[in-house]
């Protein structure tokens, strides 16, 4: 996680939230080799939970949303986060430049 995000998070007024989405996109990428952790993704959730991250299940609402949304970047895991963070008015903390094409607040990883 980079400093700039770590900062925003620290914010007193922040909530983080973690979405199932990205547990299902790790958990496959490590599964299938793509990519490698210290520790497992289950203990990062876990840890995140523990210091006050909050889940933020994929919602019907956000299902909808893709429906309309523009294919301007074809992951569909990003996608469905961008949904959420529409649907939710999050801020997505990313490292895709592709996401920064859609009406979303962005902190860049």
């Amino acid at each position: 996680m980079s400093e700039r995000v770590r900062r925003a998070l620290d914010h007193p007024e922040s909530r983080a939230f973690v979405s199932p989405v990205s547990v299902y996109e790790l958990e496959l990428k490590t599964a299938i080799g793509k990519l490698r952790m210290r520790v497992s993704v289950r203990g990062t959730v876990d840890a995140l939970l523990a210091e006050g991250a909050e889940i933020l299940d994929f919602d019907r609402e956000s299902a909808h949303r893709l429906a309309t949304l523009p294919l301007l970047h074809r992951d569909p895991f990003d996608r469905m986060l961008i949904c959420q963070a529409i649907e939710h008015g999050c801020i997505l903390v990313t490292d895709a430049a592709e996401v920064l094409r859609y009406p979303i607040r962005t902190l860049w990883a």
